[in-house]
Formats: C-alpha cells, sequence, structure tokens
C-alpha cells in the first residue's frame, strides 16, 4: 500500500511521473527479466553505447572491448523476456550469484549483446558484460 501512496504522491508532484513509473517497472519485474525501455538508466546505458560503437575517438576502448565500429543505430535495445532470462543467466553464473539479484539492461550491438546492472561496479563504473550472438554466455566483462 504504500508504494501505491508514494505513485500517487509523485503523480502529483510536478516531474515526478518518470521516477514513479521507473519503480512500477521494477516492482512488477520477473527475475530474469530486463530494465523497462522507459526507464532511464535503459536510456543512458542505450545513449553511451551508441556513442561507444559509433565514435571514431573511442576507437581504443572499441580495440579493448573487443567490439567492431557500426553506425549508432546498430545499438538496440532488448526487452525479449526469453533472451533477458537467458543474458541475467548468464551474467549471473559468471558472477557466481542469484540470477534474482540481476537487473540488466541488455543492448543487442552487431551479432553481440551489451549487457549492464547499475549496482555492479569495479571501481567507481558499472560493469559491462560483452555476451556471445545468443545472449547466453559472457564472453568479456569490462
Amino acid at each position: 500500500m504504500s508504494k501505491l501512496l508514494f505513485v500517487v504522491a509523485a503523480l502529483a508532484v510536478g516531474g515526478a511521473a518518470t521516477a514513479a513509473k521507473d519503480l512500477l517497472s521494477r516492482d512488477t519485474r520477473l527475475p530474469g527479466s530486463c530494465i523497462s525501455d522507459s526507464a532511464s538508466f535503459s536510456k543512458s546505458v542505450l545513449g553511451k553505447v551508441r556513442k561507444t560503437i559509433s565514435d571514431p575517438r573511442l576507437a581504443a576502448v572499441r580495440t579493448t572491448m573487443g567490439i567492431a565500429e557500426l553506425p549508432a543505430d546498430s545499438a538496440v535495445l532488448v526487452s525479449d523476456p526469453a533472451i533477458c532470462r537467458k543474458a541475467s543467466s548468464a551474467v549471473a553464473d559468471y558472477r557466481q550469484m542469484d540470477q534474482e539479484a540481476v537487473e540488466l539492461v541488455l543492448i543487442r550491438i552487431g551479432r553481440r549483446y551489451w549487457a549492464e546492472d547499475g549496482r555492479m561496479l569495479g571501481g567507481e563504473w558499472p560493469l559491462v558484460f560483452l555476451l556471445d550472438s545468443t545472449a547466453a554466455k559472457v564472453i568479456a566483462q569490462h
């Protein structure tokens, strides 16, 4: 009931609708599903991936990560529940943790997947997992 009151109160306050929508999408999320494509974190990660794969100044980053230069629109946010479950399972297995603790933003880039959970940090930055073409195996962590 308190979450419902928060949502109603947030909707009444100007500019808080996005925060309420993000809260609702997280609360209804199934284990192994991806963070909503309307969430601000998803949009932020998508923008970062698009810049990473397309900006000529980031060639060294792409080389280090083992990804090719691609047009920005080659990065596509994934929301398919089956693919999201496979990716969450792959990251959970790789990190030796419970799949329910994984909340990914999943982005297809060419034949690979970029998976990011803002709560898994490598120092101060979120860890990025590159998955194979099936989204079932982590091939690199950055």
